[in-house]
């Protein structure tokens, strides 16, 4: 069995938000990875922390982010009493844990950009997950590239102003979180899905273009990409600097006309199913740990 930290029930609440909301109440990732590691019969040198970051960081007063010192004071004692171990956790929240942790892998879906680092420690990205949408792709899609977002980000702006008007790109701007049913209607009637970073340098949607049967366009000036050890993310997603988004349309036709855009589409859903789902996702951490 993995060895798990024994971890105050405070760092254990439960989500107080369902985040995206076409899937309910569902765990979110910190959620379904202790499930997961307290079945796990496999050998590990590493110690799992389970503290469940998110739902703790996501408080009903708003101030989110803001409790930490209660976590760094169990961290450094936990990391005190076994300074010969190794840790590892999976955070979702953007931004990461917030406080260091010595001796640590940290799977992160988020980034790490708001996160001291502790000494010997490291971030390796992991899948930013929702559950499967519903329906199935139209058999003959109707626009080259789809997208239906919210302008979270200036770089989500600047792709809007350069492709929104283009013939055969379908953008919903702006949608509030219940019109879940018009973005499924998008991406299971594109070919391509624009998937820009929003608060974090991950993106729901290359996940859920994926799952949909979309070549994901992945546009961040910090590419945060999973499992690299496993997947090869040119092979099934195009990958764009802020700075060179103007070149998108050409890439788009280029794939459309030689028909590679397929084998992106084949390959992805290989991908997926192994190293994409929640339990994909999770099975690879295990291996990466063990």
């Amino acid at each position: 069995m993995i060895r798990i930290a024994d971890v105050p029930e405070k760092f254990l609440p439960s989500m107080p938000v369902q985040y995206p909301p076409h899937q309910g109440y569902n765990p979110m990732i910190e959620e379904r990875a202790y499930s997961f590691f307290k079945t796990q019969e496999v050998e590990s040198d590493y110690i799992y922390i389970p503290i469940q970051w998110t739902a703790w960081h996501i408080n009903p007063s708003g101030a989110y982010g803001q409790n930490t010192q209660p976590l760094i004071d169990y961290c450094n004692e936990l990391t005190s009493k076994h300074p010969d171990e190794k840790f590892f956790t999976v955070v979702q929240y953007d931004g990461g844990t917030l406080v260091p942790i010595d001796n640590c892998t940290i799977f992160g879906s988020s980034g790490d950009f708001s996160s001291p680092v502790g000494k010997n420690s490291k971030y390796e990205p992991i899948p930013l997950l929702c559950d499967a949408h519903g329906g199935a792709p139209n058999p003959v899609r109707e626009y080259k590239v789809g997208y239906a977002g919210r302008d979270t980000h200036p770089i989500r702006e600047r792709m809007n102003q350069l492709m929104a008007h283009l013939p055969q790109y379908k953008f919903a701007i702006n949608l509030n979180h219940n019109h879940t049913s018009v973005f499924r209607d998008i991406l299971y009637n594109s070919v391509f899905a624009l998937a820009p970073r929003g608060f974090g340098p991950a993106s729901f949607r290359m996940y859920e273009a994926i799952q949909m049967q979309c070549v994901p366009i992945y546009i961040s000036d910090v590419m945060w990409l999973p499992f690299t050890d496993y997947i090869e993310w040119d092979k099934m997603c195009l990958l764009v600097h802020p700075d060179e988004m103007e070149s998108i349309p050409q890439k788009v036709d280029e794939l459309l006309e030689s028909g590679k855009y397929q084998d992106m589409v084949d390959y992805g859903q290989e991908i997926y199913e192994k190293h994409l789902t929640w339990d994909g996702c999770l099975r690879t951490i295990a291996k990466m740990v063990c």
